[in-house]
């Protein structure tokens, strides 16, 4: 965002000042869960999985797994294009707002 969108973007500044500068990088996932749930699972490059079971985390390392059981209403996606994804976010967050647009 530092690169492709002007200072005075918001999603640009919000990145900038949660992370404390300019060029850093937060590894998250959750601007592929935002994007798949408006765009789609297929829209978002992944395909959905893990029918009847549970997400369980390691609250020691973090590491996560599918444990499959009983039907809930859990599932998980699988991340298929890294590329196309990445770029699809990229696209929405630096492009001008459209309130700069006029």
């Amino acid at each position: 965002l530092s690169t492709c969108a002007s200072v005075d973007n918001p999603c640009r500044r919000a990145f900038e000042d949660y992370e404390g500068g300019e060029n850093l990088s937060r590894f998250s996932w959750d601007p592929l869960s935002t994007l798949a749930a408006v765009r789609g699972v297929e829209g978002a490059s992944c395909e959905l999985s893990g029918d009847d079971g549970i997400n369980t985390a390691d609250a020691a390392t973090g590491n996560n797994a599918w444990v499959s059981g009983a039907p809930t209403n859990q599932t998980y996606l699988y991340l298929t294009d890294a590329t196309a994804a990445g770029s699809s976010i990229d696209e929405l967050l630096c492009q001008t707002p459209v309130a700069q647009r006029r």
